[in-house]
């Protein structure tokens, strides 16, 4: 590298560390800044920084490619730096940063200086930001920000535009607001497919574990004023006995009743069908077919979707559904 080039690169370095651009950003050299009363920054600490490291270490190269700059300024012994102006009152810079997306991971090819010469070629480029995975290794793609905003919105409208010529597909271009947009959106859409799916899953253990089961339907029931859910339950006997649905979908004289087998189901529609439960009424009990079976299920899943999707993670309690309970006493589940 020649010297004139390398005064260039040193200068360009260390005014962007100072630019608009990055200071607003950088926390470290901010508050490097705020401790000073002038506003200067050590030459020794800005020599530091990896990327000055790899231009040189020669403090006299530093310093005169410094002074040359005409947005910084050193001080008299030399060993100082800082910016000729204040930092503007509003940051312009989201809306004159362009998101690319489609260039090569591997750094010889795509690197800042890669990247900016490629990009000044349509407007005047004040940074490049790569960005990396969180292994450090690169994405593929970059912030740029130009000094224009009307050069981001131009590029932005452009989709023929290829990094290399031999590459397959071209970048894709956007500003950056559009791609804090689109990437929202996505967050979205995971989300809700997620929350979907999560949803599914559980309905279906639900269903697996509904469908272990013996239902049996009972009509006719004529309850009093007094004749709750609690009073159902303590009505009938308990061998057998997983699950209560009374009163069904609020009808006082219907009910769903859940038993482990088919020996408890024939069990207890006998008793009802000689009169030996404390259940008053004409009552009807009749097994369910699994058509029947099933269809009450979806019912059942449908309902607890639609009215409680949010509870506990997609709206189920394990062992059974969890549903809208402003009656507690009169529609509560019971295992």
């Amino acid at each position: 590298m020649s010297s004139s080039d390398l005064d260039r690169k040193i200068r360009e370095q260390v005014e962007f560390y100072f630019s608009d651009s990055n200071l607003p950003k950088d926390k470290f050299l901010r508050s490097l800044v705020a401790n000073n009363p002038e506003g200067y920054v050590e030459l020794k600490t800005i020599a530091s920084f990896n990327r000055m490291k790899s231009l040189t270490t020669d403090m006299e190269v530093i310093v005169n490619a410094i002074k040359k700059s005409s947005m910084l300024e050193v001080d008299s012994e030399g060993k100082l730096v800082r910016r000729v102006t204040t930092l503007p009152d509003t940051d312009t810079s989201g809306n004159r940063t362009l998101h690319v997306k489609g260039l090569p991971t591997d750094e010889q090819l795509a690197n800042i200086d890669t990247v900016k010469d490629f990009f000044n070629k349509f407007g005047q480029v004040t940074c490049v930001r790569l960005r990396r995975e969180k292994g450090g290794q690169p994405k593929g793609s970059a912030f740029v920000e130009f000094d224009s905003e009307s050069v981001v919105n131009d590029l932005a409208s452009k989709t023929d535009i290829k990094f290399n010529e031999s590459d397959e597909k071209p970048l894709l271009l956007e500003t950056k607001n559009q791609h804090l947009e689109r990437k929202k959106k996505e967050r979205e859409e995971k989300r809700k497919k997620d929350k979907e799916q999560k949803n599914e899953e559980e309905a279906q253990k639900v269903r697996d574990e509904m469908k272990n089961a013996f239902y049996l339907s009972l009509e006719g029931i004529e309850p009093t004023e007094t004749f709750t859910f609690n009073t159902f339950k303590q009505s009938i006997p308990k061998e057998g006995l997983k699950f209560v649905d009374y009163p069904l979908n609020d009808d006082k004289t219907k009910a769903i009743i859940r038993l482990e087998n088919s020996e408890s189901l024939e069990n207890l529609k006998k008793q009802i069908e000689e009169g030996k439960t404390q259940l008053p009424g004409k009552l009807v009990a009749k097994s369910m077919s699994d058509e029947e079976r099933d269809q009450y299920i979806e019912g059942q899943v449908k309902m607890r979707l639609e009215n409680n999707p949010n509870k506990r993670k997609g709206g189920f309690k394990k062992g059974g559904f969890k549903g809208n309970r402003n009656n507690n006493k009169k529609k509560s589940k019971q295992q």
